[in-house]
């Protein structure tokens, strides 16, 4: 009995007098300042970074001579209970010279972005939230802010020139002025320079040269000077001219055709004309190519065979067109030729 007295005593004693927990984390447990001197446990490889020490880990990508590597977390979207879409945290971007590093910055969503052999960064910010928008950043070797550019359309893609002295973005579809388009940067003094209506290209290249520049994409080099004139329309004319007709989608073979079609001020040339059969008979005779494109096909050699005056022609091309789609507007032209053409009229 008076064993279970002292050790209920004690027990009291201890409830009444025992130190509180501290609710702040261990000091072990805070996330270590950043010292952009000092060596972190890195683990970086071709396309992954990882940095343990500010709790960083993402995808990267490095400079054209493999001193530099950039690395972007983007935190994108989670869904709550009830179905909608929230906001994770911020995203950021980290910049490493070997195995030092220089800065982190945080983004809303970070995407897309390049690192010059100088160090000078670029990124697209998706941004969170409804509304097509989007900021395009440019970063120097230090984490200061040289360019945030706010475009009204969904970014696609951005780049910078290997040397860092000029940047790019490109944007996606949109119902005003900034849609499908792309913008030209510079970073020597660091300003927005012009603006191109090129829909979804994506320079392979680009560099100042000459006092001009230049922006290279496979077939076609375009060279604008920093106003955005472009100073060699004749030579990109003729570069995309080749191009659409060796290897062109029928998308770009209608739309050229129906371009030579649209000069009433000229006759076609024997050498368009040719051309312009042969690139037409390439969509008909592939097989993946979808009925609406042969259709529009038959249609233009329809055209064009009127055109040069071979009514026959026209009218088998027209018939063709209506048997891949019935909507694809020939029948008052047709009508009209075989009303002209009492023979065909009958062998219909």
């Amino acid at each position: 009995m008076e064993w279970a007295i002292v050790l209920f005593c004690v027990g009291v004693l201890y409830l009444l007098f025992r130190k509180k927990k501290s609710k702040r984390p261990a000091k072990s447990a805070k996330k270590k300042p950043l010292k952009p001197n000092n060596l972190y446990d890195i683990e970086i490889s071709e396309r992954f970074l990882s940095i343990e020490s500010i709790d960083f880990a993402g995808l990267c990508v490095r400079s054209p001579d493999g001193r530099y590597a950039l690395g972007w977390d983007d935190p994108g979207y989670i869904q709550d209970s009830k179905g909608r879409r929230r906001a994770r945290d911020r995203g950021r971007l980290v910049l490493l010279a070997g195995k030092k590093l220089l800065y982190q910055v945080g983004i809303e969503r970070p995407n897309d972005p390049s690192v010059a052999n100088n160090g000078v960064a670029v990124v697209n910010d998706w941004l969170n939230g409804p509304g097509l928008r989007g900021d395009f950043y440019i970063f120097d070797r230090s984490g200061t802010k040289l360019i945030k550019h706010r475009v009204k359309a969904n970014l696609l893609n951005c780049g910078i020139s290997d040397e860092g002295n000029i940047a790019w973005c490109n944007t996606a579809n949109s119902d005003n002025e900034d849609g499908a388009s792309l913008f030209i940067f510079s970073i020597s003094p660091p300003r927005f320079l012009f603006k191109l209506d090129l829909p979804f290209v994506s320079p392979e290249s680009i560099k100042i040269e000459g006092g001009g520049i230049i922006i290279s994409r496979g077939h076609i080099q375009r060279r604008y000077d920093r106003s955005g004139n472009l100073l060699n329309p004749r030579e990109v004319a003729a570069a995309q001219y080749e191009y659409i007709k060796e290897r062109g989608e029928p998308h770009q073979v209608l739309a050229l055709v129906k371009q030579f079609l649209a000069e009433k001020d000229q006759p076609i040339s024997r050498e368009k004309a040719r051309d312009a059969v042969l690139m037409l008979n390439r969509i008909i005779a592939q097989e993946t190519a979808h009925t609406d494109y042969k259709a529009s096909a038959h249609r233009l050699l329809g055209e064009l065979a009127e055109k040069i005056g071979d009514s026959e022609t026209a009218i088998e091309n027209y018939r063709m067109a209506l048997v891949n789609n019935p909507k694809v507007g020939v029948k008052m032209a047709l009508a009209r030729l075989e009303k002209a053409s009492p023979l065909k009229k009958l062998s219909k």
